[in-house]
């Protein structure tokens, strides 16, 4: 399973083509594998963020089943709770990753042994520490074009 960041859902309806927009495809479809999830903060940061359409269909996709919804309890914009969550799962990623809510989907990824995580972020998540981090885990890091030319290459969406 492969956590998403909110980014490249964003992108991915906004735009409607592109790397993002194939993987939003892929989550939308009958998601077999690879299986793309989001936890319940992505999920939220999604409904702070994303147009009302975005929104409604990805709400809509998690509560038919069709995009699996990995529980942190953990909301966005609670920095504290946000702070404590990564620093239970790991007290190092306060150093590794600065922002608390990318720090969450980390630390999402560690404590459901994701396989890997989908983001654009660039400045916080995709560094070379955090990547190497990451691979001592077990888990992959991916940039959406990255993401798609491994696992989706082949897939008719």
């Amino acid at each position: 399973m492969f956590f998403v960041d909110t980014c490249v859902v964003i992108q991915g309806t906004k735009y409607g083509h592109g790397s993002c927009s194939t993987i939003v495809k892929h989550m939308f479809g009958n998601n077999t594998n690879p299986v793309i999830a989001l936890t319940d903060f992505t999920l939220a940061e999604i409904g702070l963020r994303a147009e009302h359409k975005t929104k409604r269909a990805v709400e809509g996709a998690v509560h038919s089943g069709s995009i699996p919804l990995y529980v942190t309890g953990i909301k966005p914009g609670e920095w504290s709770d946000e702070k404590q969550y990564e620093h239970f799962i790991d007290s190092r990623l306060s150093c590794l990753v600065p922002d608390p809510s990318d720090a969450v989907l980390v630390a999402a990824a560690e404590r459901f042994n994701a396989e890997g995580i989908i983001t654009r972020d660039r400045h916080d998540i995709y560094t070379t520490r955090l990547f190497n981090y990451l691979e001592q885990k077990g888990i992959l890091l991916f940039k959406p074009g990255e993401f798609e030319e491994r696992y989706l290459h082949h897939t008719h969406l």
